[in-house]
């Protein structure tokens, strides 16, 4: 009897640590975008714009621009489309994404903007612009942007916090908002948590990975395929 409850215990044992694994490795393939630094991006200071190439592949997916020191645009390529309400939406509102809904190819109650090549207006003289107000944003709060971009031909979804922030930061007239930072999935086709973030490496996962062996590693990647 002893010998089996060890050996039900080893078991259960074994599968709390292919989960617990699984679960560090699932974030593995979601990654920063190494174009927004500690300070963030932001418009020009001055009249101008910049792009904004959210995987770095030499393809820019955005541009924001300050007009004239007054206006702050933000401008997205053809490959780019916002997730949004499927039915409380209009088909290029950018609404607010809450924290932890998936991007992906099917979103319950979701659906992703269909235009291409879209500008919007997000402050005007320090204050929040028509295309941006009474659609769920708060002035001087963080939110999340959910969308899609291609690269290479092949889909990619990511999640961005931004802060619609007029001047009240420092910032110019024109420099209205800010991306706090961005993520996106490497890999093509798979969805993305909004609020999602790699698993740091730790050498507990390390030792974990090495004791689970080959049996482990094609349990999670079978695991990884289904998702």
């Amino acid at each position: 009897m002893s010998s089996k409850l060890n050996t039900k215990a080893t078991q259960l044992g074994l599968s709390a640590l292919i989960s617990a694994s699984a679960s560090q490795l699932s974030n593995a393939t979601i990654t920063p975008s190494p174009t927004v630094g500690p300070g963030g991006l932001r418009p020009p200071a001055t009249d101008g714009r910049f792009g904004w190439d959210v995987d770095g592949d030499g393809t820019v997916e955005f541009h924001f621009e300050n007009d004239q020191s007054s206006i702050a645009f933000l401008q997205h390529s053809g490959n780019v489309h916002f997730l949004h309400r499927v039915s409380t939406n209009s088909a290029t509102d950018i609404i607010p994404i809450p924290d932890g809904k998936t991007v992906g190819a099917a979103v319950d109650g979701y659906q992703f903007t269909t235009a291409n090549y879209l500008t919007k207006s997000v402050t005007q003289s320090g204050a929040m612009a028509l295309d941006f107000y009474n659609i769920g944003w708060n002035f001087d709060q963080s939110g999340f942007l959910g969308f899609e971009f291609q690269s290479n031909g092949q889909t990619h979804y990511a999640w961005a916090e931004w802060t619609i922030d007029g001047t009240t930061n420092g910032a110019n007239v024109g420099q209205g908002f800010i991306i706090n930072r961005a993520y996106f999935e490497s890999d093509p086709g798979v969805s993305i948590v909004v609020g999602a973030l790699p698993e740091p490496e730790t050498t507990a996962t390390g030792l974990a990975l090495l004791a689970l062996g080959t049996a482990g590693l094609h349990h999670w990647r079978t695991k990884r395929k289904k998702v």
